[in-house]
């Protein structure tokens, strides 16, 4: 499965965890770990939310392939029917 984001997603992403985990290590702990959670083929298509700590960003839509298949492509298959 190939997950791509946009230079403007990973911006994004990078704005939510850094001054986390500036903020952290300026207290001297060890920062919260960040995830990126992808909903595939909703009714607005694939999309996703980065998160650190107790904070969550929109990532927005996001371009999902998986073995040459591409989701977005199915779900508009989908609907077709």
């Amino acid at each position: 499965m190939l997950i791509t984001i946009s230079p403007e997603q990973v911006e994004r992403v990078r704005a939510l965890v850094a001054p986390i985990t500036a903020a952290h290590f300026d207290e001297g702990c060890e920062p919260p770990g960040y995830s990126i959670h992808v909903w595939f083929g909703g009714p607005y298509g694939n999309s996703a939310e980065a998160h650190c700590g107790s904070q969550t960003v929109d990532l927005g839509e996001m371009s999902v392939q998986q073995d040459g298949w591409n989701t977005a492509d199915a779900a508009k298959d989908n609907a077709d029917d």
